[in-house]
């Protein structure tokens, strides 16, 4: 996985690198938000939950608080890049201009969110009318749920399921491994595509063909193969297995008030640690629906292995090496 790939050489050395990229970055973000028209307080927030994909605001509308086209335009570049890995950055910093093309993440990012967006625009056109209000909002839903941000500047109770859906799995697929960004990563979506169509050629192509399958700038052995698709399999599967449980209990929950895919974007904003919300989540919710996104939260942030584990110790105890 691209998280493996340290910046520098020691933890300590990578970590404080990260904190220089953040600064930087951050830094950018606070000038950029200043000129399309925030206020100095404002734009040091925003700035700082924009590159963090946190989502977080000082307002009650998010993003809509604003209305103004020139501060989602700032934005939305501050989204993308906090969901790109820090190495990248760092490259880029150290004077590599090409390494965000050259990064197979970045790349999967560029290919992904224009798919999404072609397909989220002809969803959405008939509801606005007209192709700049179509393309304002919908790019900026896509780009905060596929980088998992949480910003919002339109309400999207009004969407098609079609157009909830296509933003439920760009909340899915999530950022990279490597950044701030939640969601399954880009990494294993890029690896379950090779893995696809490396497997179709193979039962396509004769038995003596020699099939190789590269990931970056990796020719993969098969062993390394079995292995790399074997554990984005395994996270994939149990990602989807949480979000069903999430959305059994939310569907239970919330009865006929909201449709099956308003409550599908519900729980994978939740999971994906997003913020979107179809109106769902709020204060007077019942207790059980609380608990059943703070759970999908809690496994989505710190992931699901971890968190297995976390449940075997507590239910068999420590066993010793």
């Amino acid at each position: 996985e691209a998280r493996a790939e340290r910046i520098k050489p020691s933890i300590i050395s990578t970590v404080r690198m990260t904190w220089w990229i953040y600064l930087i970055l951050t830094s950018f973000g606070i000038l950029l938000f200043f000129l399309a028209g925030m206020r100095p307080w404002e734009a040091i927030n925003h700035a700082m939950t924009a590159i963090g994909t946190g989502g977080f605001t000082i307002t009650d509308k998010s993003m809509a608080y604003y209305n103004n086209f020139f501060i989602e335009l700032a934005i939305i570049p501050m989204m993308i890049l906090g969901a790109i890995p820090f190495l990248v950055h760092y490259k880029v910093l150290k004077g590599n201009l090409n390494a965000f093309f050259k990064d197979t993440q970045c790349r999967a990012f560029v290919v992904i969110l224009f798919i999404l967006l072609v397909s989220l625009f002809a969803s959405n056109y008939s509801l606005y009318g007209d192709v700049f209000g179509c393309l304002r909002y919908s790019s900026f839903q896509l780009v905060s749920g596929l980088t998992c941000t949480g910003f919002q500047t339109t309400g999207v109770q009004g969407w098609s399921g079609t157009g909830l859906l296509i933003v439920c799995m760009s909340m899915i697929i999530g950022g990279g491994a490597g950044s701030t960004a939640g969601g399954v990563k880009l990494i294993k979506a890029v690896i379950a595509y090779k893995w696809i169509r490396w497997s179709l050629r193979r039962n396509f192509l004769p038995p003596r063909a020699i099939i190789s399958l590269r990931l970056g700038d990796r020719l993969l052995e098969r062993e390394e193969i079995v292995k790399i698709v074997s554990e984005a399999s395994l996270i994939i599967i149990l990602w989807l297995l949480f979000l069903f449980a999430g959305v059994c209990v939310l569907s239970a929950v919330v009865g006929s008030q909201f449709q099956l895919g308003e409550v599908m974007f519900e729980v994978a904003s939740a999971q994906g640690n997003v913020g979107l919300s179809t109106g769902i989540t709020n204060a007077g919710m019942s207790c059980i629906g609380k608990v059943m996104l703070i759970l999908n939260m809690w496994i989505g942030r710190l992931e699901i292995i971890p968190v297995l584990m976390l449940f075997r110790v507590l239910v068999k105890g420590f066993e010793p090496i």
